[in-house]
C-alpha cells in the first residue's frame, strides 16, 4: 500500500503542474489516476474486510513514502489472537516518532482480511485511523 499511495502522491503532484527532476509523472509509474485509484480498489479488496467505511473506503489524501511508512514484519511490537477468528496486531512506524498502528484482522473463511485500524502516539489512547 505504501508503494501505491507514493505512486498517487506523485500523480496528484503531477495532474496539479508542479514540476520536479525526475518528473512527478515518471515517479507515479505513467499511470493515470483512474488508473492508479482502481488499482487502490484491487488492493483493498485483497486484503481488507468488505463492510462499509464512513469515509467512503477511499482516502482523501496521499503522502510521500504512505501512510504506513516503517510498518512491516519487523516493526511488529505486539501480535494477539483476540478469539479464534480475531487477531490485533501492534506496529511501530508512521510519520510521527512513536507512532504505533493496531490492526484488526478477521478470519473469513480461510484468509485473514484487515477489518479496521487504530493509532496512537506514545501512550495517548488508540483512535480510529482510515485504511
Amino acid at each position: 500500500m505504501n508503494d501505491w499511495e507514493t505512486r498517487r502522491y506523485y500523480r496528484s503532484r503531477a495532474d496539479a503542474g508542479y514540476s520536479t527532476a525526475p518528473s512527478d509523472a515518471t515517479r507515479a509509474g505513467g499511470a493515470t489516476a483512474d488508473e492508479l485509484d482502481e488499482e487502490y480498489h484491487v488492493i483493498f479488496g485483497r486484503h481488507c474486510t468488505g463492510r462499509p467505511r464512513t469515509y467512503g473506503g477511499f482516502p482523501s489524501s496521499w503522502s510521500k513514502g504512505g501512510k504506513y511508512a516503517g510498518v512491516d514484519e519487523g516493526s511488529v511490537l505486539e501480535a494477539k489472537r483476540v478469539h479464534r477468528n480475531r487477531i490485533e496486531i501492534v506496529c511501530i512506524g508512521g510519520v510521527f516518532p512513536e507512532q504505533q498502528y493496531k490492526f484488526v484482522v478477521f478470519r473469513n473463511k480461510r484468509e485473514w482480511l484487515i477489518d479496521s485500524a487504530l493509532s496512537r502516539v506514545g501512550d495517548e489512547e488508540w483512535q480510529r485511523s482510515h485504511l
